[in-house]
């Protein structure tokens, strides 16, 4: 859990972002885990349209990973083919060395070993790019930040079968972690108690014989929002899907 105060002072747009390689994720373990996060209701970044290539990462991409709470990193073996992934792994782990994002890293059919040194798939993406001339200054900087994920807890996924196990473990940490860090800025909010203490008596917690959907409507900058957010952050368990804009 991030440890430093001024993380939960900056503005956040998204719960969680995802960092992955298109051409090995996208269609298998990134879709379903962008389908579980999304059920139980956080706003999750997920580019659909990247196409890793180039050097840089776009702007858009840059702002949504400072503004997320979570970086979810699913390091699969043609992660490092990309300079596009490696450039936002860099500034991932830039960010959670300074406390401003949690990182989790999911080892997708790779080995957390082989990550950490640069081994296999990952050592010959490297010696392709000393290769080049001139040799990409940044590479130093890639190879540190691989490390320094690969040096933290993670999940693999060659020990967990089947695949939605892995998925559920990560929605259900994320979902810890948010609850102890995200609560302190909404129950601070003048009148967010009396709203709250309305909207479970609407809900019937208690009732086991009906589904119960609840609109919340309110102009920008009165609470709406935070509202919706805080009752799932609260009672995770009793939501199968919460939809809602951020205003």
């Amino acid at each position: 859990m991030m440890a430093s105060s001024s993380s939960s002072a900056l503005i956040r747009n998204y719960d969680v972002f995802l960092s992955f390689r298109g051409e090995d994720t996208r269609n298998n373990i990134v879709s379903h885990l962008f389908e579980a996060l999304h059920l139980r209701g956080f706003f999750t970044f997920i580019d659909n349209e990247r196409i890793e290539a180039g050097d840089k990462i776009s702007d858009r991409l840059t702002e949504a990973i400072k503004t997320s709470w979570f970086a979810v990193v699913v390091i699969s073996e043609n992660y490092a083919t990309s300079k596009w992934c490696l450039e936002e792994l860099r500034l991932i782990m830039e960010l959670h060395s300074n406390n401003q994002i949690q990182v989790l890293p999911m080892f997708y059919r790779v080995k957390a070993s082989d990550v950490r040194s640069q081994r296999g798939s990952f050592g010959y993406a490297f010696q392709s790019y000393e290769m080049e001339q001139p040799p990409d200054m940044r590479i130093a900087g890639w190879r540190g930040a691989l490390t320094q994920l690969a040096d933290l807890a993670g999940l693999h996924s060659t020990t967990w079968l089947p695949e939605a196990d892995i998925i559920g473990t990560i929605v259900r940490k994320i979902s810890n972690e948010l609850q102890a860090m995200k609560p302190k800025d909404l129950i601070n909010l003048v009148g967010m108690e009396a709203h709250m203490k309305t909207m479970t008596r609407l809900l019937q917690m208690d009732s086991e014989d009906e589904i119960r959907k609840i609109g919340v409507w309110g102009m920008g900058g009165v609470g709406s929002f935070l509202l919706k957010r805080k009752i799932p952050l609260q009672h995770p368990q009793w939501y199968s899907r919460i939809s809602g804009d951020k205003g």
